[in-house]
């Protein structure tokens, strides 16, 4: 299933340059005010959202990256939870969005299927709007993800 993920420059870079996810992601600790995951100690865990626009709920500021990864269903059921987010337009309530906390080591550099740029600030309404052609890049670096897959076969 497709899967998503916001990533900065640095950790873009580190992640082609790699073709692994071992260095990537950060531990965490249980926060049921935050979200309903369950962290081990000394794990790294990455967080995907299950729908393209949830992204927005974090910052989708320049030199950013929208990663898109297509991650078996059986690791993404084991590590389904709910994090809390201020809303997207007003930025007062929380809500529950629906995503997935990973250990780092489950992740293949094979999931990643794309990556769209952020080149400038995007707001979740100019999103809605399908206002961003000059902000945002779909597909920007798929060819480069297309080759380092195939140098592995």
């Amino acid at each position: 299933m497709l899967v998503y993920r916001i990533c900065d420059d640095k950790e873009m870079s580190l992640i082609l340059s790699e073709r692994s996810f071992n260095n990537i992601g950060k531990e965490y600790e249980i926060n049921s005010k935050l979200n309903n995951h369950q962290y081990n100690k000394n794990t790294k865990y990455l967080h995907f959202f299950k729908e393209y626009s949830d992204v927005f709920y974090l910052s989708s500021s320049n030199k950013t990256y929208i990663c898109i990864f297509d991650i078996p269903d059986d690791i993404l059921l084991r590590y389904k939870g709910y994090g809390k987010y201020l809303d997207r337009l007003l930025f007062e309530k929380l809500e529950q969005v629906e995503e997935y906390a990973i250990p780092s080591e489950l992740i293949l550099f094979d999931y990643l299927v794309s990556v769209d740029k952020i080149s400038k600030d995007l707001l979740f309404e100019e999103f809605l709007a399908n206002d961003c052609r000059d902000k945002l890049t779909k597909g920007y670096i798929d060819s480069l993800i297309l080759k380092n897959n195939q140098h592995k076969s």
